[in-house]
């Protein structure tokens, strides 16, 4: 009886070599980290917390959060407190190839939702002049066709003092 075949191994050690390789190709070829980045924004050296709100990241399947409404998320937070015309500096974890960043200031009037435009320059944002709290939502896209749509969109809660 014979346990060992020498064809049979060799056929075995190769179908390995190739599965192996395919493996670490596959592992290797991602254009993007596997899970989404996380978002800090600086201001005059001190780290400010943002929270996750939407997120689809995924190629052919993957990694998705439904939106929730930034005041429900921001209820729970604590202002950041920053002083008027504040630097804030936007720190992505992974900033290669983003093809647009979206920072919005959202705004409750009269039980309605309200959405204004910030302007964004070199990666940061300025804070409003006159004091009060604030609600920014920040959208930052990488990329969206049908084979691979990568965004995450933050919140930050701070108060002009």
């Amino acid at each position: 009886m014979k346990f060992f075949n020498v064809q049979t191994f060799k056929v075995f050690r190769y179908m390995l070599i190739i599965i192996v390789s395919l493996t670490i190709t596959a592992c290797y070829s991602k254009k993007y980290p596997s899970n989404y980045p996380s978002l800090i924004i600086e201001c005059n050296g001190v780290d400010l917390k943002t929270e996750v709100n939407e997120v689809t990241w995924s190629e052919n399947g993957g990694n998705s959060l439904i939106s929730v409404p930034e005041f429900d998320i921001t209820n729970h937070m604590e202002p950041a407190i920053v002083n008027p015309n504040n630097k804030l500096a936007l720190k992505i974890g992974y900033d290669s190839e983003i093809s647009k960043i979206k920072v919005i200031r959202v705004e409750m009037i009269e039980g309605q939702r309200r959405e204004i435009p910030i302007e964004l320059t070199d990666d940061s944002v300025q804070a409003p002049e006159e004091k009060g709290e604030y609600i920014y939502s920040i959208k930052v896209t990488w990329d969206s066709t049908p084979e691979s749509i990568h965004f995450v969109s933050y919140v930050i809660k701070f108060q002009v003092i």
